[in-house]
């Protein structure tokens, strides 16, 4: 089945809480999310390199980290099950949130495979 994908860019609630905030997503949250919602299959975390700029010229993305989940399913209404899923079992507990985590930066993206090439 082919996967969609779900982007999650985020930063620490602090610099100080930075150390605190790595440990949590890696060793705890993309696990949980990985073992607790259905339909969610992978997890890859990425630090984000401001270094190198945008081919563009855009002006780079303002969070530090970037988190891709894999999701099984290829449809909107995949998508919408997953999203209600993760939601499902963060209100459950079984997600927990850390305040080590700036809430206010969190942004998330849902897409759809239309294409794939590999070397």
């Amino acid at each position: 089945m082919p996967r969609s994908v779900m982007v999650v860019f985020s930063n620490p609630a602090s610099p100080e809480q930075e150390d605190e905030y790595n440990r949590w997503y890696t060793e705890k949250h993309i696990t949980d999310v990985v073992g607790s919602v259905p339909g969610i299959v992978k997890a890859t975390r990425y630090k984000m390199n401001k270094d190198v700029g945008s081919a563009t010229g855009a002006p780079n993305n303002p969070c530090s980290y970037l988190a891709i989940y894999e999701m099984e399913g290829e449809t909107p209404a995949d998508l919408k099950a997953v999203s209600e899923a993760l939601s499902a079992a963060i209100q459950a507990g079984q997600v927990d949130i850390s305040p080590a985590l700036d809430l206010g930066t969190i942004q998330t993206s849902y897409a759809l495979p239309i294409s794939e090439t590999s070397k």
